[in-house]
């Protein structure tokens, strides 16, 4: 491996800190990570029927997903947490050598627990990836390098996310569903040699005490919550279980909030959520997850179920909206670095979010499918306006020591707002055409059931504005570095 130029540090002769890495070197080392991280949380979407299939299980099959999200949010804080301690480049690596493991465990898997089992080792890996690697982005450049980093980081996460469907399927159709894994491997391969092309950091390992009683809290909260979730998407809300589940996950979190202030190195320092700029930021991550995940999930169905679309045909009215939020990013990128303004830009684009999703709940129902597709574009390439936002925010409201925590905060926060808010429309869709077949059901009442839905996004929107609107932080301080 190449050894990173360096310069000499002033009074340390005998030390010499490294050149931060060029543009170009630093997106190429970052983006293969980046990419499997965010794929792998869509890609077993179409491949699910063909696993079910082969190994069984059809009663138990939302745990292949539900295991990688619950594995990924308790796992996302602990990488952050250890990178900020002992170095984001080498917990980066570890993590990928841990997706990577999980991948080919989940290729081989003889049944259906075994891939269950496979997919949790995936998601411990995968926790880390998406973090670290916007983490380790922020280390290597100054605030206004960063803003415009930030929207090529969202760019490659939004489109990955948003191909993981049709690419699951595509690769299931013409190999089998095991070779959606086994993609990682090679992949995962070549992020590993990239990321540790990097220059390594320098500064001593801080002494840490790792919180092990607050991971064993988050864990029990985050399995209870993602149990919950999930539950209540095929409805029976108020049933006994989720009732138990909802007060036992109230009462894991109650004991973990009075345990971290008293822990000696807390798995999330309590500074961080007394930074009002951090908090309404993880806020907001979580409305803009609820907000992008359900749309994302309910537009495809949309144009099938009302509009009567075939799956070729699919494909063509998407295609526009997976590269939306991608165009959305890397604008606001551009421009937060040429304004240093921040949060006027999530403002003005969850705004017209709500607004264009209030046009297709009241005049949907005339206008064509292109014309449609073309208003979803418009939502998505706003969508794009938030994000960047949200880590650019956040890091540098956290100071280059806790970037890696800082950044893994708005993951899990994204994480819980995407499975709630996906599970909350799926509830008011099943509760809109209770008791109706779908297969003689007329569109034009399938259309009025999704208006609902659209309706309550709008309603996610909204909330998301008002709180972006309330963040006190609305300018980068440029020139420093991560």
């Amino acid at each position: 491996m190449q050894k990173p130029e360096t310069r000499r540090t002033p009074g340390s002769p005998e030390k010499a800190a490294p050149l931060p890495p060029n543009s170009r070197k630093l997106m190429t080392a970052v983006f293969p990570p980046l990419f499997i991280g965010m794929i792998d949380q869509t890609i077993v979407a179409t491949a699910l029927p063909s696993m079910v299939h082969d190994l069984g299980g059809l009663d138990r099959m939302p745990l292949v997903v539900v295991a990688y999200l619950a594995a990924t949010a308790i796992s996302a804080p602990v990488y952050g947490r250890l990178g900020d301690a002992f170095g984001r480049r080498n917990m980066l690596g570890l993590s990928l050598l841990m997706t990577i493991a999980g991948s080919f465990l989940c290729a081989l898997a003889p049944t259906f627990s075994m891939l269950v089992a496979a997919r949790v080792v995936q998601g411990l890996g995968g926790g880390g990836i998406i973090s670290l690697s916007y983490a380790l982005v922020a280390q290597w450049s100054t605030l206004e390098r960063r803003a415009r980093y930030q929207g090529y980081l969202a760019t490659i996460a939004m489109v990955s996310s948003a191909l993981g469907p049709p690419l699951g399927g595509t690769i299931t159709a013409l190999a089998g569903w095991r070779w959606i894994f086994v993609l990682n491997i090679p992949v995962g391969l070549l992020a590993i040699f990239l990321i540790f092309r990097l220059p390594p950091r320098l500064k001593p390992r801080d002494a840490m005490a790792f919180d092990f009683v607050g991971l064993l809290l988050f864990t029990a909260f985050t399995a209870a919550l993602i149990t919950l979730i999930e539950r209540t998407k095929s409805g029976a809300i108020t049933a006994t279980p989720n009732l138990l589940l909802t007060a036992f996950g109230i009462l894991v979190l109650a004991i973990l909030l009075m345990q971290q202030p008293r822990a000696g190195d807390p798995l999330f320092p309590p500074l961080l959520f007394r930074m009002p700029a951090v908090l309404l930021s993880n806020i907001l991550a979580m409305a803009h997850g609820a907000l992008y995940v359900s749309l994302l999930t309910f537009a495809p169905a949309f144009f099938a179920l009302a509009r009567g679309v075939d799956v070729q045909d699919l494909g063509l009215y998407m295609l526009p909206v997976t590269f939306g939020t991608g165009a959305g990013a890397l604008i606001t990128g551009r421009l937060i670095s040429a304004t240093g303004r921040t949060t006027i830009f999530p403002i003005t684009g969850l705004a017209a979010i709500a607004m264009l999703l209030c046009f297709l709940c009241l005049k949907g129902e005339h206008l064509s499918n292109w014309e449609i597709s073309a208003a979803f574009t418009a939502i998505y390439v706003f969508m794009g306006t938030t994000m960047a936002v949200v880590q650019l925010t956040v890091q540098a409201e956290v100071g280059p020591a806790r970037l890696g925590i800082g950044t893994a905060t708005t993951m899990v926060a994204r994480s819980f707002g995407a499975s709630a808010g996906t599970a909350a429309a799926g509830v008011m869709l099943a509760e809109a055409l209770a008791g109706r077949d779908l297969a003689t059901v007329d569109r034009a009442v399938v259309e009025q059931a999704f208006q609902t839905v659209f309706a309550a996004v709008a309603a996610f929107a909204l909330f998301a504005t008002a709180v972006a609107a309330a963040i006190p932080r609305r300018r980068l301080q440029t020139g420093q570095r991560g």
